[in-house]
Parts: C-alpha cells; structure tokens; sequence
C-alpha cells in the first residue's frame, strides 16, 4: 500500500523508466504538462488527484478500491466539515 505522496510517486516514476518513458511523453499520453509529472515524480502533496490517477493509469498502475482507505464516519466528516482534499491510500496491484 503506497501511503504518502513521495511513495506513489517513486513509483509512478519507476514504471515510467521501466516503459522507457520521458517525463515529457508521460504526459503527452495523460494530456497534461511535463511540469505536472515532475511534480507529482517527485512527491508534491497537492498534485490535483485526477491527474494523479490518470499517470497511474497510463503507467499501468492498478488503484484498489479507495472506499476501503476511510472509514464511512471520516469520510462523513469530511463532507460535513467541506474538507477540500480527502487523503487516500492506494493500493497498488503488480501488472499480471
């Protein structure tokens, strides 16, 4: 389970490397600027989360079922107090 940014980072920057990839042609297939994947590579913490899951994606990187990373009362809260960013953990499945 990845449990910081600098964590999903590496690894998004692992499987990059391990497609032969460019941060640039990282995100020329996600559709966003070099700058975003330099940022989230290297463990910015407010990386806009879609982006986030889109380089994951691309790079082949599986995300489990996030609902199972709250608890239903944190979650709860969160909503109620308009919490504007919600920390996930990632679980992070090996490609077959």
């Amino acid at each position: 389970m990845i449990k910081s940014a600098v964590q999903f980072g590496a690894r998004v920057r692992a499987k990059r490397r391990a497609l032969g990839w460019t941060q640039a042609q990282l995100a020329e297939r996600c559709g966003t600027a070099e700058r975003f994947i330099v940022e989230l590579e290297g463990g910015k913490p407010t990386c806009q989360l879609e982006q986030s899951i889109v380089a994951a994606r691309v790079v082949g990187i599986a995300l489990g079922d996030t609902k199972t990373a709250l608890s239903p009362m944190m979650v709860a809260r969160m909503i109620f107090l308009g919490t504007p960013r919600i920390l996930i953990a990632l679980h992070v499945y090996p490609l077959a």
